[in-house]
């Protein structure tokens, strides 16, 4: 449980509810069931009450410790006679205690005290950059795969205290101690010659720290990517104070992982064992990796087991789809489900590894404000869906890998391609939001046959035809792989040159070879003609081989979903996709086929002018699923 403080200046206690301890204790004040779980709650009590409770010893200790590495790391100073001018801000400062979840090395919990400068009453503007750019998780999954396929060895380490190793260098930046601390009965005004947690400009000066000790020691960082950095055989990803280095020799590894925490405070975070599998959390995902076998998966079951119990889903009847057609708008609205809590669960789920649930997921974020019974169901039918595939994730493995070349080598050559060890896959539905009348790129990238980034997002220009929405998938796919800084660094090059691009519309494709403008793709806005650039690196694929049609629209039967992460199933997964498939597809009305392989449909009638008329009609067809 955590302690902060509120606007009045008490303490408010923020308990974990896995504590058992807690819990009954918690059962007894608030009046709880047995059945019932509290996951978090606040309980206000004063500092003296705090402190004169049955772990005041433990508090205290708490509390001088971190107030003698204040002192230790001279992290603040006095203020000098007339140091202080009438322009300068002085940022109040308050202790927070936490007491750390149960575990091998504390049983009952650690007790943990930290001073944070409350950085959201700063009101004068810094003249130093607050930006702290670190890893994205796109380049992680990609670092972790590219591990795995060649065998490499993995170490994790944490900086302790990172922000407060971080030197403020010129930055003139004052604080109020905490009156406990201070012979002022206001609290003694100090400078602060380090980053304290709460600034505005901790995270990016511990980044500026951690970047100048790095490059000194010879590693060398990618401009596009922040965060990564290379050294010899070796790459090290960096996500704030969380590390990992990947690299063919464990004794190198571990030697450059030694010289960092030499220079800055910190400790190895070892991995838990399965037998020859390391499991580690890496940025809230479990990965299980055996590097003899060149395996590796990347889940969120743990996660996704917390958020079932969190809105009191876990004994829901599982389905083996994310998402089903319905107007979202349609409906009583609902008022007191807490929507905004459930989708950003949901977001960072989807963002982490779980590619198959993001179309359902951003379906639903754009209805937040709005909320009705439709969008609880559409939201909750999520958390069904994960029920019953919580521990499918992304997974390597060179039979993955090989079966994704097999299949996919055989469709470039036939279009004269050359498929390597990375693709990409764009998708459109036309005319999916039956609302807006707007079409929905899908976009994907897989290394190796794994996903590692990827989007679903409605497009910003009303498409006329099947032909425009895919062209306009492809320029969307285009932009998402350029945006992808470490693809250069990995690959080599300097974007011109893209990954192989599969699209299933031959239309699109004839479009983004031709050099001339017709009347019919006139006004489409030339932003999106820059496809025409990289018209070598797209290739023609089967509807049924692109995996991007997941992220399109909402697909009848679990198997499409599955194969987004492998190409054969599994056990498990054969018998996660069976379920309710059943009843499911007796109820669900095939979905209407919009567009063909050249799209004569949607041109004929543009040239007709009949357009509007045909699109009403069809727009009637959609409010009815």
């Amino acid at each position: 449980m955590e302690s902060v403080q509120n606007a009045a200046g008490d303490s408010v206690w923020r308990v974990d509810g896995d504590d058992p301890s807690i819990q009954e204790a918690m059962r007894k004040r608030f009046g709880l069931l047995k059945e019932e779980t509290a996951f978090a709650f606040n309980v206000q009590v004063t500092r003296s009450e705090a402190f004169s409770g049955p772990d005041a010893d433990k508090w205290i200790e708490a509390d001088t410790l971190e107030r003698v590495q204040l002192e230790a790391q001279k992290s603040l100073r006095k203020v000098e006679e007339g140091e202080l001018g009438p322009n300068d801000e002085i940022i109040p400062a308050v202790v927070i205690y936490t007491r750390k979840r149960p575990c091998a090395e504390h049983p009952l919990g650690r007790f943990k005290a930290r001073c944070v400068a409350l950085g959201n009453r700063q009101t004068q503007a810094m003249a130093a950059e607050i930006y702290s750019p670190t890893i994205s998780h796109a380049a992680n999954r990609y670092l972790l795969v590219e591990a795995a396929a060649n065998g490499w060895f993995i170490e994790q380490f944490d900086i302790s205290n990172a922000f407060m190793q971080a030197v403020l260098g010129d930055e003139r930046v004052f604080i109020r101690l905490p009156k406990n601390w201070s012979a002022d009965p206001k609290g003694d005004k100090v400078r602060l010659l380090k980053s304290l947690y709460g600034l505005k400009i901790s995270p990016r000066k511990w980044f500026d720290t951690y970047r100048a000790y790095l490059e000194g020691d010879g590693w060398v960082m990618c401009d596009r990517e922040p965060g990564l950095f290379r050294k010899n055989s070796m790459i090290l990803s960096v996500y704030v104070d969380d590390s990992m280095i990947c690299g063919p020799d464990e004794a190198e590894c571990k030697t450059a992982m030694k010289r960092i925490l030499e220079h800055f405070t910190g400790k190895v975070v070892p991995p838990q064992y399965e037998g020859d599998v390391e499991v580690r959390d890496v940025l809230g995902a479990t990965v299980r990796y055996d590097r003899k076998k060149r395996w590796l998966r990347i889940s969120m079951g743990d996660a996704i087991e917390k958020v079932l119990k969190k809105f009191n889903m876990h004994d829901c009847r599982a389905v083996s789809t994310p998402c089903e057609r319905s107007i979202l708008k349609e409906g009583a609205p609902n008022e007191t489900f807490p929507i905004r809590q459930l989708v950003g669960s949901l977001q960072y789920i989807a963002t982490t590894c779980r590619c198959d649930i993001v179309f359902a997921v951003q379906r639903v974020a754009r209805q937040m404000t709005q909320c009705t019974e439709n969008v609880v169901i559409a939201a909750k039918r999520v958390l069904k869906y994960l029920k019953g595939a919580k521990d499918i994730g992304l997974e390597y493995s060179p039979a993955i890998e090989a079966d994704f070349q097999e299949v996919y080598s055989k469709i470039a050559a036939e279009e004269g391609k050359s498929l390597g060890n990375t693709v990409c896959f764009a998708d459109a539905d036309f005319a999916g939001c039956s609302v807006t009348l707007r079409s929905t790129s899908g976009n994907i990238l897989y290394h190796r046959g794994v996903p590692i980034v990827w989007a679903s997002k409605r497009q910003t220009v009303k498409a006329t035809s099947t032909c425009e929405s895919e062209y306009m998938a492809l320029y969307d796919m285009i932009k998402l792989t350029q945006s992808q800084g470490y693809l250069d660094w990995f690959l080599g090059g300097d974007g011109g040159k893209l990954p192989l691009t599969f699209t299933d519309n031959k239309s699109a494709l004839d479009l983004s070879k031709s050099s001339v403008i017709t009347k019919r793709s006139k006004h489409i806005q030339l932003r999106y003609h820059v496809v025409r650039d990289f018209v070598k690196d797209l290739c023609y694929c089967p509807t049924g081989q692109n995996r991007a049609d997941c992220l399109t629209k909402p697909v009848v039967g679990g198997k499409k979903y599955i194969h987004m992460f492998k190409n054969d199933l599994d056990a498990e997964f054969a018998h996660f996709c069976s379920i309710a498939s059943v009843c499911e597809e007796a109820v669900l009305p095939k979905r209407l086929e919009m567009h063909t392989a050249n799209s004569v449909w949607g041109m004929s009638m543009v040239e007709a002018g009949g357009l509007i008329p045909h699109i009403e009609a069809a727009h009637s067809v959609v409010a009815c699923w």
